[in-house]
């Protein structure tokens, strides 16, 4: 049987990022642009540029944004439509 103890709020660890929080971070990048700015995302890990390029177009439509994006040499670009 596990063992239960309780304790105070601030005693315990953060809780690891949320889907949502790590989504919002996509819709920041598309809020920032301005004008003829261009973002670029490189992916790290186990990321492919397909699902950054996915994650920015979903982004986009969250938000109310247009944007193009497009794919070079692994490296997503985006930029207001």
């Amino acid at each position: 049987m596990p063992e239960f103890e309780v304790i105070l709020a601030d005693q315990a660890p953060r809780p690891p990022a949320t889907l949502s929080r790590r989504l919002c971070e996509y819709d920041d990048f598309v809020r920032t642009l301005r004008g003829r700015q261009v973002g670029k995302l490189m992916p790290e890990g186990s990321e492919t540029s397909r699902a950054l390029a996915s994650r920015v177009s979903r982004a986009s439509h969250r938000i109310g944004r247009r944007l193009t994006v497009w794919t070079a040499d692994g490296v997503v670009y985006f930029t207001l439509a």
